[in-house]
């Protein structure tokens, strides 16, 4: 068996940093250079913004790549100490020089002006230095915390070698397609009547009444149509990934989404570490469920309301779920 871990970084997070630093901004940048010189052409004239604006966007750029590098290395662990490495450089740490692990929980991750909390795995060095692993940005962040989990019981008990630590993980091959609905209690709301129901319906209104304005113009027109038809797809992603609820059993909990009708993610609540309720950046309220194989994974439903996630917490804090309530619920 191989006594090694390395991570894996995940496609999605990083793609969408990487489209909106170079896509968007890269696009932006290069049009306002293009303009600047077509300017310098043909009216010989330079202003500050079109000289000067360009080149921040390219700042930006290069500080989003540097952003990248540094806060999400690659980290392998073995035996001897965990090391995190970047094209830059790469540290590493022995097991003795570590005094603490704190697996789960949030720290602030700073990009630019903003601070944003974000779900990490804390190492903290006798030193005083502290490491962190952002946990959505590596697609086996569950390996990973099995190991350190296991490190840090053999460093609180005082087991100066790492000849114990087990590298077996075993995989949960368990299927929950048929589970009993004993005693089940749904936690929803008006989906319609939140905030991400009324944004999406009512832009779903707005493009109904502009094809219904001038049908004939919208219909033999492809590329308006193909727009509209794109942006309401987008929007139809975008707010109903926020639209899920719950629905608990003696036994499990049910994720469902209130438009993804056939959504149905179950859990065994035996099999459940941790939940998080979370206001992630400032967006719809959300359940994170975290497996005792440290899986995790945030659910938004921003369709319940202020009392139903009361409840819900209240209702979960008598089967003896362990919650972590950063919200004000």
């Amino acid at each position: 068996m191989k006594e090694k871990i390395s991570s894996r970084i995940s496609v999605i997070p990083n793609i969408i940093i990487i489209l909106i630093s170079v896509g968007l901004f890269g696009g932006i940048g290069g049009m306002l250079l293009l303009r600047f010189f077509e300017k310098l052409k043909t009216e010989n004239i330079i202003t500050w913004f079109n000289l000067v604006f360009p080149f921040f966007i390219l700042v930006f750029i290069i500080y989003s790549f540097r952003y990248l590098i540094i806060n999400f290395p690659k980290i392998t662990i073995d035996k001897s100490g965990i090391s995190f490495s970047t094209y830059l450089k790469t540290e590493f740490y022995n097991w003795q020089e570590i005094k603490s692990i704190k697996i789960t929980g949030k720290e602030n991750l700073n990009f630019l002006f903003a601070s944003m909390p974000m779900e990490a795995t804390t190492l903290i060095l006798k030193s005083g230095k502290v490491k962190y692993i952002w946990a959505d940005n590596y697609s086996n962040i569950s390996e990973i915390r099995i190991l350190l989990d296991r490190v840090k019981k053999l460093i609180s008990e005082d087991i100066k070698e790492m000849n114990l630590l087990s590298f077996r993980i075993d995989k949960d091959q368990k299927s929950l397609n048929q589970i009993e609905l004993k005693n089940q209690i749904e936690f929803n709301g008006n989906h319609l009547l939140s905030a991400n129901g009324l944004i999406l319906y009512g832009f779903i209104a707005f493009i109904l009444f502009m094809i219904f304005q001038n049908p004939s113009k919208i219909i033999s027109n492809y590329k308006a149509l193909l727009f509209l038809s794109s942006i309401g797809l987008f929007m139809c992603g975008i707010f109903s990934s926020k639209m899920h609820y719950f629905i608990v059993t003696d036994k499990y909990i049910i994720v469902k989404n209130s438009i993804w009708f056939w959504f149905n993610k179950v859990y065994e609540i035996d099999n459940i570490k941790e939940l998080v309720i979370e206001t992630p950046h400032k967006q719809s309220t959300s359940l994170r469920i975290i497996t005792k194989d440290y899986k995790s994974k945030m659910y938004q439903a921003g369709s319940l309301r202020d009392n139903t996630w009361t409840k819900l917490k209240e209702y979960l804090l008598k089967k003896d779920v362990q919650i972590r309530n950063e919200t004000y619920h």
